[in-house]
């Protein structure tokens, strides 16, 4: 995009949500350079991650370039971009987000939740267990179509089951990790392990894993949620770290 930028605006800020939630390890390249060229934004990010800049005097205004690059050109994401005029505003704080009835806030840690202040209610029967599809619908808020930071049925310290077919593994040698594939809507949902386990699992296993909903963060009463394996990879998908292993998950 290119968004006209004049002497008023004082700061910027530029993040994403993934479309599918369950594919929360997916990267994607934030980039916002001047009308000369200067790039003052360049960087790779996560899902509930943003990019904020003090625009200086020196940057000057015009057409400036605002990117979203993805790392696979196979998945989908929500971007935004804002800019913020006069004394631009102090974290943590919220904002309304186009067209919905969705708030994004944002902590000052850099990360970034959205909600509904009026959420879908919990359907009145809960399945035993929950695919890919299944489980990646308890994250978005029907009312809107758009991906939320909590799950519908489901609260804090709630057990999760899933079970669903492998569609496709693969192990990495150079990170000693295997990748288990599983399709949701055309699109390969990648979640990755520790070691290797392709001698335990193939494609098309129906396999069984057991999750456990925690809280991520609180805002003024609203709790965001996810599950203990999304929080439990962040070491891996950061590089700070093996991913966790798969036995975690087995009962």
């Amino acid at each position: 995009m290119r968004p006209q930028v004049s002497s008023r605006v004082t700061s910027f800020e530029m993040h994403a949500h993934r479309a599918n939630p369950v594919d929360f390890g997916a990267n994607i390249v934030l980039a916002l350079s001047t009308t000369s060229g200067k790039r003052v934004i360049n960087k790779t990010v996560g899902t509930n991650q943003y990019v904020s800049y003090t625009r200086s005097s020196s940057d000057g205004t015009g057409t400036w370039d605002a990117r979203f690059t993805e790392d696979d050109s196979g998945k989908n994401w929500q971007c935004y971009y804002r800019q913020y005029y006069g004394n631009g505003r102090s974290l943590p704080t919220i904002i309304d987000v186009p067209n919905t009835n969705l708030i994004d806030y944002l902590a000052n840690d850099g990360t970034t939740f959205r909600y509904n202040a009026n959420p879908d209610q919990p359907r009145t029967t809960k399945a035993p267990t929950l695919d890919i599809k299944q489980l990646n619908n308890q994250f978005y808020d029907e009312k809107s179509g758009i991906s939320v930071d909590y799950l519908r049925d489901c609260n804090t310290g709630d057990d999760i089951i899933f079970e669903d077919i492998i569609d496709k593994i693969q192990f990495n040698p150079n990170e000693n990790n295997t990748s288990l594939f599983f399709l949701l809507d055309n699109e390969y949902i990648e979640w990755k392990f520790n070691g290797n386990i392709t001698n335990k699992y193939k494609k098309e296993d129906r396999i069984n894993l057991h999750f456990k909903v925690i809280t991520v963060k609180q805002y003024k009463g609203i709790t965001f949620e996810s599950i203990d394996f999304f929080k439990d990879s962040s070491n891996g998908i950061n590089k700070q770290g093996p991913y966790p292993c798969i036995s975690d998950y087995l009962k």
